[in-house]
């Protein structure tokens, strides 16, 4: 898919804007609450900021344009966890985006121009990162996702001819990490029913650490042209496409591993724990070392095309 974004000219032309919404400017919503038999936390108040602007002209006029643009997004929201040992209490989380982008478009002469053009969507998101289901060690992290991209593309026209080449980049995060104490936790899932005595708060509650954490970062180059030619009632094309996605992956578990909590079938006073973790291939048990997975996939792709 080729996207022809927004260019500037030989005016100056361009805009601010803010916007902003919270709970207090909304109707009360009829339901809340209707589902208090569940793990669900109950949305109690948000708060939603964007600011921003774009401008767009020329620094060598009928030669050289520029656009830019920014828009800052922040957001909070506050939720009153209905289960578990902090039920009643509040989960708050705020994010910061920056949305940005940027275009320079130079007019080498009648028939040639060159094009480059940048835009990114960093996120970043603290405080719950998780559904909040048990006390704040297990929900408290960062979130970063969203990354940039750059391109640069040649086109030159001739009387019956057409050619272009575009080369570009897009990198990318998606992470989500513990921060404080619950880093070094390992997390327990209680899946046996609910009883006064060894599970007051049912089956699906949550305590200890944060659990699984992922790290991932990714990287996509890509080249293509083409050269289309008409000759009578004929257009012909050929063209070639190559792309590389490169990623670096870590993934673990808060204090080595995680602990769900089962019924035993054949007997209900003793119920079965299942530890789950990753370790090294050749590992065996009883003595098997728990590790954080490490992934670095290649993948490349190379294409060529010719048509009437």
């Amino acid at each position: 898919v080729n996207v022809i974004t927004k260019s500037g000219g030989n005016e100056f032309t361009g805009d601010v804007f803010y916007y902003y919404e919270s709970k207090g400017l909304q109707a009360s919503n009829k339901h809340a609450g209707d589902d208090l038999q569940g793990f669900k936390p109950l949305p109690v108040g948000f708060r939603n900021a964007d600011f921003g602007f774009d401008l767009g002209g020329y620094l060598i006029k009928d030669k050289l344009w520029f656009l830019v643009a920014y828009d800052r997004s922040n957001r909070s929201s506050q939720d009153r966890i209905l289960t578990g040992e902090t039920a009643g209490s509040l989960a708050t989380n705020k994010s910061t985006r920056d949305l940005f982008a940027g275009k320079l478009t130079w007019r080498i002469n009648d028939s040639q121009s060159l094009v480059a053009s940048f835009l990114g969507d960093p996120e970043k998101l603290t405080g719950a990162v998780k559904p909040a289901l048990g006390p704040v060690d297990t929900y408290t992290g960062i979130n970063k996702t969203g990354g940039t991209d750059l391109s640069l593309r040649y086109e030159v026209t001739g009387t019956d001819w057409f050619a272009q080449a575009q080369m570009s980049r897009h990198r990318e995060t998606n992470s989500i990490l513990p921060e404080g104490p619950g880093a070094n936790v390992v997390q327990l899932t209680d899946n046996t029913p609910i009883d006064p005595i060894n599970n007051p708060f049912g089956p699906g509650s949550v305590s200890g650490g944060f659990g699984r954490f992922d790290e991932k970062d990714f990287i996509r180059d890509t080249f293509a042209a083409s050269f289309s030619k008409v000759l009578g009632p004929h257009e012909f094309k050929v063209g070639l496409d190559f792309q590389s996605d490169k990623a670096d992956t870590r993934r673990g578990l808060s204090g080595g591993q995680s602990v769900v909590k089962k019924v035993n079938p054949n007997d209900s006073l003793r119920p079965v724990y299942q530890h789950f973790w990753w370790t090294t291939p050749d590992a065996s048990l009883p003595d098997a070392p728990s590790i954080t997975f490490t992934s670095k996939p290649k993948h490349e792709s190379r294409a060529y095309f010719a048509q009437d």
